[in-house]
C-alpha cells in the first residue's frame, strides 16, 4: 500500500515538472489554442436561451447532418438573413 501511495506521489510529481518545463519552453513557440488555421474565426460568444423543444430540434439536427449545434444554429441564421435579403 505504501509502494503504491509512493509511485502515485512520484508519477504526479514528475509529470508536473515535465508540464511546468514545457509551459516554460514553449510559451515563446506556440499559441495557448492550436488548431487548424480558419478563414473564418469564431471569436464572439453569445448566451442564447432555449425551450426543451427547441434544444430537441437542435440536437436533432446536430444527430442527422453530423454537424455542431452551433454551426446548426450559424446555418439557420444564413437561411432567415437570405430570406430578408431577398425581399428587400
Amino acid at each position: 500500500m505504501l509502494f503504491l501511495c509512493l509511485s502515485f506521489l512520484l508519477t504526479f510529481v514528475y509529470r508536473y515538472i515535465i508540464l511546468l518545463h514545457i509551459q516554460k519552453k514553449g510559451d515563446d513557440k506556440l499559441s495557448p489554442r492550436t488548431g487548424r488555421p480558419t478563414t473564418d474565426p469564431k471569436t464572439k460568444q453569445m448566451p442564447i436561451r432555449f425551450s426543451e423543444s427547441d434544444i430537441m430540434k437542435l440536437e436533432y439536427c446536430s444527430e442527422k447532418t453530423g454537424k455542431s449545434q452551433a454551426e446548426i444554429v450559424r446555418i439557420g441564421v444564413d437561411k432567415v438573413y437570405k430570406e430578408l435579403k431577398e425581399k428587400e
